[in-house]
């Protein structure tokens, strides 16, 4: 039987499996034109539907399997090892990058970061919804993984790294941080080399902190009570900032143990008396409490011989916090119910020789006392305190 000419061009594309040569590239070419020139065309009274023949399924199945058969011979890419390889190649041994400044991005790699001591750490991204904060972590050493990939909001997680545990993709799904104390502080908050910013997320107690933070901000929240245990086991705490809060209540000791603390911030809370301070703290700031002088342990500050900066504004004390340390140089009590003043609250009432070298400024103003009615109680200052003189 004779055979068309489609037919016979069918089965030459099905047995030639080769690459196509110029003149067969050429005729391909030829077909395609004529195909776009006569189609739709008149001719004895009708019209030409021309269209290139559809691909053959064998030779279509053919080319899958080669495909298919190309794949399984490549060698597939253990990406860890390829990580390793390629951090080595910019100075990264064992996932520590020396002499390198923390919070620096690692070179050719977008997605590590140094931290602190050096360690190399990945960075993973956060999306939200809405006007939701972003909030990011590092420094969670004490963190479970599985909690830090179930949360997938890790900044600089800085666990004992384990490459092959970490997502396959550093784009995280959309998250909506909730104000929710059970949650990891630094899905909260904000984690940076050492400090963790909680600022403005309506927590009612204080956070879990890593164990390296230095400087805790949880400014503008709803913590009511300050805990014993909330501060126990960080020796590397410096500063800790719990202004505009709701804090009624400090248990005792709740400083006690920080031997590095030098600046403590419990201004606009709802305090009415102070509990033990830490002995090197060198700022202190209660403005804006309802402290009364009861409140105030005669001793308080005696012992805080570090201290350079007292703030306790906005109150209700009627006296003079007594025994001030010799270090102190700025003491701000306006606005309080002060009546008086006696020849010990700054000098030494026995002794017309002692000066108080490191005072500078005491801001009494805004008390109902007369400071002219005191003169022996300023003897011992360089300049004489703000307040009323009348």
């Amino acid at each position: 039987m004779k055979k068309t000419l489609f037919e016979e061009s069918e089965e030459s594309s099905d047995e030639d499996q080769g690459i196509p040569d110029k003149a067969e590239l050429g005729a391909k070419v030829s077909v395609i034109k004529s195909v776009s020139i006569l189609n739709k065309t008149k001719w004895k009274g009708g019209t030409l539907q021309i269209e290139l023949a559809k691909e053959s399924f064998l030779h279509r199945l053919a080319e899958e399997r080669q495909q298919a058969a190309e794949k399984k011979r490549t060698p597939r890419v253990d990406r860890t090892t390829h990580l390793v390889e390629s951090l080595k190649k910019v100075g990264v041994e064992n996932f520590h990058m020396k002499a390198a400044v923390p919070g620096t991005e690692v070179p050719d790699h977008k997605d590590w970061v140094v931290s602190k001591f050096g360690r190399v750490l990945p960075v993973l991204r956060l999306k939200t919804q809405g006007n939701n904060k972003i909030s990011f972590c590092c420094g969670t050493s004490d963190l479970p993984k599985q909690d830090l990939l179930q949360y997938s909001t890790c900044l600089y997680a800085s666990w004992q790294t384990d490459v092959m545990s970490f997502p396959q993709s550093d784009i995280v799904p959309d998250v909506t941080p909730q104000p929710d104390s059970e949650l990891p502080t630094c899905l909260l908050c904000v984690c940076l080399t050492g400090s963790v910013y909680c600022e403005e997320i309506l927590i009612d107690v204080v956070p879990t902190l890593p164990k390296e933070t230095a400087y805790l901000y949880a400014r503008y929240n709803k913590i009511k009570r300050i805990k014993t245990n909330d501060f126990v086991n960080f020796p590397t705490l410096k500063r800790i900032d719990l202004t505009g809060n709701l804090i009624e209540e400090i248990e005792e000791g709740a400083f006690s143990k920080l031997p590095l603390l030098e600046e403590l911030s419990l201004a606009e809370n709802k305090l009415t008396k102070l509990p033990v301070l830490p002995a090197k703290l060198t700022v202190f700031n209660a403005n804006y409490n309802m402290l009364k002088s009861r409140g105030v342990k005669s001793n308080a500050f005696r012992k805080l011989t570090n201290l350079s900066y007292l703030y306790l504004s906005n109150n209700q004390l009627d006296s003079v916090p007594l025994h001030l340390p010799e270090s102190l140089r700025i003491l701000h009590m306006q606005n309080n119910n002060i009546t008086s003043i006696s020849d010990e609250t700054f000098c030494k009432g026995n002794s017309t020789l002692y000066i108080r070298e490191q005072m500078e400024e005491i801001r009494l103003d805004g008390n109902p006392v007369s400071l002219a009615k005191y003169p022996n109680s300023f003897i011992c200052l360089k300049m004489l305190p703000f307040g009323s003189y009348f």
